[in-house]
């Protein structure tokens, strides 16, 4: 591919990820579709990376390109040593989908924006992402003023965008509100792109306070508060540095003593589900200690963490079920290991040392400047919460163009890792045809389960039911579901039949056999082996015994 395509395949990528939905077809319209974005787009990524980057390109021995490669194979062991489904270990667990095909994504996007990065291509990135916000916040208007045209099941507040979840709705505004404001103090674009970055922050911050989340208005604070640095600070005023260093710490453990209930005065940050965070964060470390190689799998959290929750948690509420460790670095330890965590923070770190790097010789672009102000935010936010996959792309994109400009604004033009084009256009195209194909055929299995559990449910027929909830790829989370809807309705022997099924499937999933201990027509040795595995699973749950 040629410069051009390679930015526009990344920006439709970026902006299709993080808006696609489908509320009409998919009973999970928000994880399914996204990850079926993000594994589509780029596998045409990695067949341009694997034929310029290995046969054509020797720059291969960069640190990025070492400490992705070795994230892969890390997630690679992973996926043989667990004891997870094999499904759940490639797909990821219903409701998240972020496992070993997420994480491999994640990784080429990242990889591929290092070898095609350069000013113009963070200039179309901050761009994008002002315009995936408008699109988003255009849409967040709609819940607002209640003309969402969708009905939506949604538990949380009404304004939750194409997100699910108005914390990560709330997230999001706050990174496209601070692209608006790099493009504003930067002074790139022309007129109307200008004119649309001062009409988007107020729009963008009448989102985040309707969804209700203070996510969004933290992780705006934070950024405001580097882009200030970077434009006044480092400039006339830079005299104020100190000063203005130390308002910044100040403020800092203001905050954090705040939402922890430690402050001096009344808390107004302080949410009940920060003691749920702190159950989840410890839970994680928990499972870390437990299994600090190789870890229980990506997206093993879920199965895990009632096995090696605390007392706290337990006595707060026994009955929770929870999915992630609502802090991306736990969640990482967790399923990979402390190696795994271990590599991703080395990826982190490489990127706040690439940034330095060109503050160091002077290159005080509002633009780099911006997207390294993205990034500290999503790093922010992936602090408490989950790895979205909407949001998760720009947090490995936004922290592949800092790694790469650093190396392509060198002055040695031989350090700058650009992709070549060897193949003659017709049978690149072909070729790239053919890797987003591939893309599509690991995708449709779990796209078409879903939607066939959702017309099953939909169309009421018991055998339909049945068979939809059994079929590959099953999923124990539906699959409990599907038990528990066909007992209460007295469809018990169908009920005991997927029960039976999800267990064998996934023999860690405490739901399941909490599912399979419901049904009367057990005979007292299945009874005696449900409770001992239950209790097993679940430790330290009073209502076992």
């Amino acid at each position: 591919m040629n410069p051009k395509n390679r930015v526009l395949l990344l920006s439709f990528g970026l902006f299709l990820i993080t808006t696609i939905a489908d509320p009409i077809n998919l009973y999970d319209p928000i994880n399914i579709p996204k990850f079926s974005a993000l594994t589509i787009i780029s596998t045409p990524m990695i067949y341009d990376l694997i034929w310029n980057l290995i046969i054509f390109n020797k720059r291969i021995n960069h640190k990025i390109v070492i400490l992705i490669l070795s994230f892969i194979c890390w997630l690679l062991l992973i996926t043989l040593v667990s004891k997870m489904n094999l499904i759940d270990s490639l797909y990821g667990v219903s409701g998240r989908h972020t496992g070993l095909i997420t994480y491999l994504a994640l990784s080429m996007c990242m990889l591929y924006v290092f070898y095609i990065s350069g000013r113009e291509l963070n200039l179309s990135i901050i761009k994008v992402l002002l315009g995936t916000g408008y699109f988003s916040a255009i849409y967040g208007l709609l819940q607002i003023f209640n003309k969402d045209p969708f009905d939506w099941i949604n538990p949380y507040s009404k304004v939750f965008g194409l997100f699910g979840n108005p914390n990560f709705h709330s997230s999001f505004m706050a990174l496209s509100a601070l692209s608006a404001v790099t493009i504003i103090v930067s002074k790139t674009g022309s007129n109307l792109i200008q004119f649309l970055s001062w009409i988007y922050v107020p729009i963008a911050i009448l989102n985040i306070y309707y969804s209700k989340s203070l996510q969004g208005f933290l992780g705006l604070a934070a950024g405001l508060t580097l882009i200030i640095y970077f434009k006044v600070i480092q400039g006339k005023y830079h005299k104020f540095k100190p000063l203005y260093i130390s308002f910044i710490a100040l403020g800092t453990i203001a905050v954090c003593l705040d939402i922890f209930q430690k402050s001096p005065w009344g808390p107004k940050l302080y949410k009940e589900s920060v003691s749920f965070r702190g159950d989840f964060w410890r839970a994680g470390v928990n499972i870390t200690e437990g299994n600090p190689l190789f870890g229980v799998g990506m997206d093993g959290y879920r199965d895990s963490y009632r096995q090696f929750r605390d007392v706290i948690a337990t006595n707060r509420n026994y009955s929770v079920m929870v999915d992630s460790a609502h802090n991306i670095f736990l969640d990482i330890s967790s399923g990979g290991g402390i190696p795994l965590m271990l590599i991703y923070l080395c990826i982190q770190l490489l990127v706040v040392i690439s940034f330095l790097k060109l503050v160091k010789r002077a290159q005080n672009d509002m633009v780099i400047n911006g997207i390294f102000t993205c990034w500290v935010v999503y790093q922010l936010q992936s602090l408490i919460s989950i790895n979205q996959i909407g949001i998760a792309v720009w947090g490995w994109t936004l922290g592949g163009s800092i790694i790469g400009y650093e190396i392509q604004s060198r002055k040695s033009a031989e350090e700058s890792p650009v992709l070549t084009n060897p193949l003659p256009l017709s049978k690149n195209y072909l070729a790239l045809f053919i890797s987003m194909a591939i893309g599509i055929i690991i995708t449709i299995p779990v796209w078409k389960a879903d939607a066939d559990f959702r017309n099953a449910f939909a169309s009421g027929n018991v055998n339909r039911i049945v068979t939809v909830a059994t079929k590959w790829p099953q999923s124990a989370t539906k699959m409990n579901l599907a038990s528990s809807v066909l007992r209460q309705n007295g469809y018990e022997k169908e009920a005991l039949m997927i029960a039976r099924k999800t267990v064998e499937i996934n023999p860690y999933n405490f739901e399941a056999w909490q599912e399979l201990s419901m049904f009367t027509s057990l005979t007292p040795p299945e009874k005696i082996k449900i409770g001992k595995t239950m209790k097993q699973l679940d430790p330290l749950n009073p209502t076992l015994p």
